[in-house]
């Protein structure tokens, strides 16, 4: 029980502070332009339709981070940055796990069936056009669960640029040499940390009142 106070008291303390919310924010925000510049672009990993859901997702969660960023103790910023966030939260899980099952059934050595969620065509929620605003972000390129380099013909790679494209042949991994960690586990887990920490903030200020 002390253990579970003194998390309850730290929590308090921080969701009160700026700089927590900003850290989320940046944190959201940094994964997306990771996944853009460094993975599609000098990687030339092509994103799918689930991994621009959840670029979505992490836009949405670091616009609602900063909301209450401007406010932390204030109700109307707590109450819109927090929808926002439990919105992406919940928006990214069900991305992320939809990524998790068509990459599990590809890989399976088993025939699987009836795994679909996988399309060249985004359909954004609210009728967002996001893939015609801002194709190179949001337009799907790749195949869902195949997010191993593709290297266009007349591409030249650097040694570097080399190294880390063969590093990750076989598709993306946190742990890329034994293959631990794919993309839709690490986002399901960041967003269910993200959700969890939102979720008792919010209990946190229910309960204090």
């Amino acid at each position: 029980m002390k253990l579970t106070h003194r998390l309850a008291l730290y929590l308090q303390e921080w969701q009160g502070k700026r700089a927590g919310w900003i850290l989320l924010a940046g944190i959201s925000l940094g994964l997306v332009v990771l996944s853009h510049y460094v993975l599609q672009v000098y990687g030339y990993m092509r994103p799918c339709e689930q991994c621009v859901y959840i670029r979505y997702a992490f836009i949405v969660q670091a616009f609602g981070a900063l909301i209450i960023a401007l406010a932390p103790r204030s109700a109307l910023a707590f109450g819109i940055g927090g929808v926002c966030m439990l919105y992406a939260g919940v928006r990214g899980i069900m991305s992320a796990w939809q990524l998790h099952r068509i990459h599990t059934a590809i890989h399976s050595d088993e025939v699987v069936f009836g795994v679909r969620g996988c399309s060249m065509e985004a359909h954004f929620d609210f009728g967002l056009p996001l893939d015609r605003w801002l194709p190179e972000w949001f337009a799907p390129s790749g195949d869902c669960g195949l997010d191993a380099p593709i290297i266009p013909s007349d591409v030249v790679l650097s040694g570097v640029q080399k190294a880390f494209v063969e590093l990750y042949a076989n598709g993306w991994y946190l742990l890329p040499r034994w293959e631990i960690g794919t993309m839709a586990q690490c986002c399901l887990l960041v967003f269910g940390v993200c959700v969890a920490i939102m979720a008792a903030c919010v209990w946190l200020r229910l309960w204090s009142r």
